[in-house]
């Protein structure tokens, strides 16, 4: 897989219209937190209402370029007087209340405005109808673009030279400036602070208006959300404004009821009854087989980089994957070959073996404890499955869950939520981890097969609230300026990047799988948050190991990125050789 010029423009575009479109949503975000240092959590909502308002006015008005951009503008100046409202009715009173308060004002906003866009515009994917004269493709040094792209690379270039113009060479942005820097002259100068706040956000929300319609045309990239929950934690804990303490009583149960959560949907994430993996369960072992044996001798490595004796943490970390991240990627991108489903197998198995295995490295001298818990939570799990597997071909069991689809019982949520609670009761009592309890009630409903409003209802409540919450307080744990001043933890971060890259493409190398493969199969994200949780809380790794682990775990779902992305082309590029022979 030999890389050239013309590769090294194709990634030099692609991350032009990645950070482009990074910029455009977050623009407006950061002057608001730099001049009001608020953290608007319902900036995004504005973004989405712009997507919104943007296909509502595109279905009225005609085709072309032309009416596409009189929509955005449309768009820019409704989602504007939005922000307005917004900031006149409710910011407006917390600009000297705690971050906490901040924080919880503008999350119940977000998710007013959300639920308010499923009610006009419903649950269902909208897509934007193709405008002429945006939809074509340019060829550079030989590789095809959308046309699309370079409108994005361009707008963020245009509003950025119109954002410097506002901010140096007017008498608004030179008062912004200066109220970034010290508010309290500005205001004993005579400016009149309110207003030039209510400018601030206004411009906010036209950015954020401007974004949604601009950002809606383009190809749809997998960037799990989990990203910005830990920034969001990073900038609200310890690292940032100290304003959430994951200590406090409060907090840190929210964040275990949000970490059982997390595993539950990992678990029930799991593919277990897809027919299609079970043809490729052979392969995705060898594979699964050997990324764990190399993980061992990179496990030390990491360990001596890091001067550390986690040698078995690092091992389990590098051996990890992540069903979830990987499978929402696969479907994103509808990658259905051989060489996915592989991958997909090989990482279900290492996502089981190693969260099994976190307790075990976390305590090496409680492994019979935990041996122990995890034996009575398998056997809680058994007696749950034969008594569904009693109770399934009874009539009035069908008759009771049909009384409860149509009266809104939810009682499968209930009995999932209850068998979590139940397990997490053995765990604790037993001397294991809730983590095991999670998964393992997620793998009981994935082997049953529980209907699809089971997962949307369990989706909406611990994708809704508690797993943002987990993540939110496990970023306000770690200590990312630990991290950057000591040169010892970068390298830590480095290497566990670099060697579950090596030792993925190693892997299938040698089963003669191809290169992307092994790329996808990196993403990482339930292991390292359940060893940074569990490490720090029982005080095995230190604040800047755990920041180290979770920062290359964040870099590996962009690495799963691109090698998903090289499987689906490498799939086109054999069904045309297939067509064309």
């Amino acid at each position: 897989m030999a890389f050239g010029f013309a590769e090294i423009v194709t990634m030099l575009i692609n991350g032009l219209v990645i950070a482009s479109t990074l910029f455009i949503v977050a623009s407006g975000l950061s002057i608001v937190f730099g001049v009001s240092r608020i953290s608007n959590f319902a900036h995004g909502s504005l973004y989405m209402v712009g997507a919104y308002v943007c296909w509502s006015v595109m279905r009225v008005l005609p085709a072309g370029v032309m009416w596409f951009f009189l929509a955005a503008a449309i768009t820019a100046v409704v989602v504007g007087i939005l922000g307005l409202l917004l900031e006149m009715t409710v910011l407006r009173r917390l600009y000297h209340a705690p971050h906490h308060l901040q924080l919880i004002a503008t999350f119940g906003v977000f998710l007013i405005v959300r639920d308010l866009a499923l009610m006009i515009w419903g649950p269902q994917e909208l897509f934007p109808p193709r405008v002429p004269g945006l939809s074509g493709m340019i060829r550079v040094f030989g590789r095809p673009f959308l046309d699309y792209y370079f409108v994005i690379i361009g707008a963020s270039i245009a509003i950025l030279l119109i954002l410097l113009f506002l901010f140096h060479r007017t008498r608004w942005g030179i008062l912004l400036r200066a109220a970034t820097q010290d508010r309290d002259m500005v205001a004993a100068l005579g400016v009149d602070q309110k207003w030039l706040f209510t400018g601030v956000f206004l411009l906010s929300a036209v950015l954020a208006g401007l974004g949604g319609p601009l950002l809606a045309l383009a190809k749809r990239r997998f960037v799990p959300v989990v990203i910005g929950e830990i920034i969001a934690g990073v900038i609200v804990g310890r690292t940032g404004l100290g304003s959430v303490d994951p200590a406090q009583a409060t907090v840190s149960f929210l964040g275990q009821v949000g970490f059982a959560m997390l595993m539950l949907t990992v678990g029930m994430h799991l593919p277990l009854r897809d027919r299609r993996l079970s043809a490729s369960l052979r392969s995705g072992a060898v594979l699964a087989a050997i990324v764990a044996l190399l993980a061992v001798p990179a496990g030390f490595v990491a360990a001596a980089v890091a001067g550390t004796s986690h040698a078995a943490i690092y091992a389990v970390v590098l051996a990890s994957g992540s069903a979830a991240v990987l499978l929402l990627a696969l479907e994103e991108a509808d990658a259905a070959q051989p060489d996915a489903l592989a991958v997909m197998a090989q990482v279900t198995i290492a996502d089981v073996l190693t969260i099994l295995s976190v307790p075990i490295v976390l305590r090496p001298g409680r492994a019979a404890h935990a041996l122990l818990g995890t034996a009575l939570v398998a056997a809680g799990v058994l007696l749950l499955l034969g008594t569904a597997k009693l109770l399934a071909g009874h009539a009035w069991v069908a008759r009771v869950r049909r009384l409860s689809r149509q009266r809104h019982w939810a009682l499968d949520l209930r009995l999932a939520l209850l068998v979590l609670f139940f397990l997490a009761w053995v765990a604790q009592k037993s001397g294991t981890s809730i983590l095991i309890a999670g998964f393992a009630a997620g793998l009981m409903v994935a082997l049953i097969g529980g209907p699809k409003r089971l997962s949307t209802q369990v989706r909406g409540i611990a994708d809704g609230f508690f797993i943002p919450l987990y993540f939110v307080v496990l970023g306000a744990q770690l200590d990312l300026r630990g991290l950057i001043n000591h040169a010892t933890m970068l390298a830590l971060a480095a290497v566990l990047v670099a060697l579950n890259v090596l030792i993925h493409l190693a892997a299938v190398v040698l089963v003669r799988r191809p290169l992307s493969a092994g790329l996808a199969a990196t993403a990482q994200l339930g292991v390292p948050a359940a060893v940074a949780s569990l490490g720090l809380a029982e005080g095995v790794i230190s604040g800047t190991v755990a920041t180290a682990i979770v920062a290359a775990a964040v870099i590996s779902l962009g690495v799963c990125t691109l090698g998903v992305g090289l499987l689906v082309r490498r799939q086109g590029v054999h069904v045309a050789g297939d067509t064309g022979g």
